[in-house]
């Protein structure tokens, strides 16, 4: 599943990123093109191509289980996970929560409405979700892949959803161009990076062994 050279990318992009806003001294004046090529905390980039490449493969991955697997539970929980991985993929390509949540985040605060309500909705989705899924991890008899999957999946929205509402409440205050919100970005991004990492190493396992480790029962 290339969980190495993957990895190895990730410490890549994210010693670049370091480089590029030391070069620049986190000033708020606009950047040379070519350092926008390496933030975490930009669109349409390198790292942007990267986690969406990804995603994208841990969607395949998903989707590869699912074929593999005869239990009914399996295989609606894979096909569910790829198709989400795929949506994921798609939404980190182009931005598009991004900027649905600035024109949210807009027009909530001209009514006065808090905006940490956006990202209490956001944990209610993602509770929905890990609900939906408990029927599947219970069907999975491997506790190696089963922890693997957990670990995967918290730690990104962790970063997705934890670090990015701690990054934005302290941006909204303090400004964007300062080193502690530089630093909650990259860790953001670098947990949303390690997630689909983990999910590869033990999907990847797994195909690579029996497919007696994960149950074959409806």
């Amino acid at each position: 599943m290339l969980v190495r050279p993957a990895a190895i990318a990730v410490v890549i992009v994210h010693v670049l990123n370091i480089v590029v806003h030391l070069a620049h001294g986190f000033s708020p004046t606009p950047r040379e093109w070519w350092l926008n090529l390496f933030d975490v905390d930009t669109e349409a980039n390198v790292p942007t191509l990267f986690s969406s490449a990804l995603l994208l493969t841990c969607a395949y991955a998903a989707w590869r289980m699912a074929l593999r697997v005869s239990a009914l539970k399996l295989r609606r929980g894979f096909f569910l996970i790829a198709t989400l991985l795929a949506i994921v993929a798609t939404d980190e390509s182009l931005a598009l929560h991004e900027r649905c949540a600035a024109v949210l985040l807009d027009k909530l605060d001209a009514h006065g409405i808090h905006r940490l309500w956006v990202w209490a909705f956001g944990a209610m989705i993602v509770s929905g979700l890990a609900a939906l899924m408990i029927p599947f991890f219970r069907a999975i008899e491997s506790r190696a892949l089963r922890s693997g999957l957990l670990a995967s999946a918290v730690m990104y929205v962790i970063g997705a959803l934890g670090f990015e509402v701690i990054g934005q409440h302290y941006a909204a205050n303090h400004g964007w161009s300062n080193p502690v919100y530089v630093a909650l970005s990259a860790i953001e991004e670098f947990l949303e990076m390690c997630g689909p990492l983990i999910f590869l190493h033990y999907v990847g396992r797994e195909m690579a062994g029996s497919t007696e480790m994960v149950a074959n029962h409806g």
